[in-house]
Formats: C-alpha cells, structure tokens, sequence
C-alpha cells in the first residue's frame, strides 16, 4: 500500500485483527484511528505501536440503531476535523456502519474533500444479508449503492463471502 496517511474508521474497538494490521501499516505511513467504543467488548488500544493516534469517537450500545446513527451524525464534525488536519489519502473502514458514517459526512458536508482511497473489509455476513422480505431487500440495494459508488477496494475475510453475496456487486 502506497499510502501517506490512513485512518481507520472503526465502529467497534479495535480487535487483534486490526491491531495487527494497524501496526504493520504504522512502520510505511501514518496512521490514526477514529473508533466507537462498546462497554461489551475488550480494548486492545494499548498494544498499538506509539506512533499510531487513536480517538475514541463515542460509546455506542449494542441493537440500538437509532441511537447509533445519532452518535454518528454528532461525530461528523470530529470525523471532518481529523480527515483534513491530518491529510488522509486512505480510510479503511471495518464494515458497512463505518462506511455510512462516512456516507453520512459526504452528505452533511457536500463541498467537503472526500477523494481518497476508501476500503471496507467485511468480517462476516448477517442474517440482514440473506433476509427475504421488504427489509432485507432495502439492506441489499442500500449496501449495493454503498459498495459501487463509495468503495474503492473489499476486504472480505472468506473466499466464499465473495463468491456467493458479493460478486454480484462488482
């Protein structure tokens, strides 16, 4: 990866996947992380490599998404605020909320620079995903726009995630 300055936008606290992935990329260029935190989950904040920043963005309570989407909106200007100071030319997100959080600023804030790398890794499928009925098939075309025009690159976790849900995407 060539990139000068990376954030990762997390909607969880970072797991050891991501703070290994995070310190690696630490060593070629600047990275930061913006994250919201869930009192139900362990944080492996402290295994970061020193020169990694990190800020926590909120805390955020499981099933609850209205509230959630709330946190987000009130977070915009943070997201805003870091993406120019620090110059991010690449943001990793680490699956669909973040990437709507990200969605969400472009809306907010029309004018503001948004051309960079966008990446989204998806660690798992939900039931949402395969869900027959008005619901799911709003999620899909919903997650389907997101992908075509607010994706760069996928990160999927498993082969078989790609060959049965996403190549339909890309």
């Amino acid at each position: 990866m060539s990139a000068k300055n990376i954030l990762f936008l997390l909607t969880l606290q970072p797991n050891p996947r991501f703070v290994k992935q995070i310190n690696y990329l630490s060593h070629h260029s600047k990275v930061s992380v913006l994250y919201f935190a869930r009192n139900t989950m362990v944080s492996y904040e402290k295994e970061f490599e020193k020169s990694v920043i990190t800020k926590k963005l909120s805390t955020i309570s499981n099933k609850k998404y209205l509230l959630r989407i709330i946190s987000f909106i009130k977070c915009l200007p943070l997201l805003k605020a870091h993406i120019k100071s620090s110059e991010i030319d690449t943001i990793i997100f680490d699956k669909i909320d973040a990437l709507i959080l990200f969605w969400l600023l472009k809306i907010r804030y029309p004018f503001f620079r948004t051309e960079l790398t966008r990446i989204v890794e998806t660690p798992d499928l939900k039931d949402l995903n395969f869900r027959r009925g008005f619901l799911g098939w709003i999620y899909r075309i919903f997650e389907k726009y997101l992908f075509n025009h607010h994706t760069d690159k996928l990160i999927v976790t498993s082969q078989k995630y790609y060959d049965d849900y996403y190549s339909d995407f890309f």
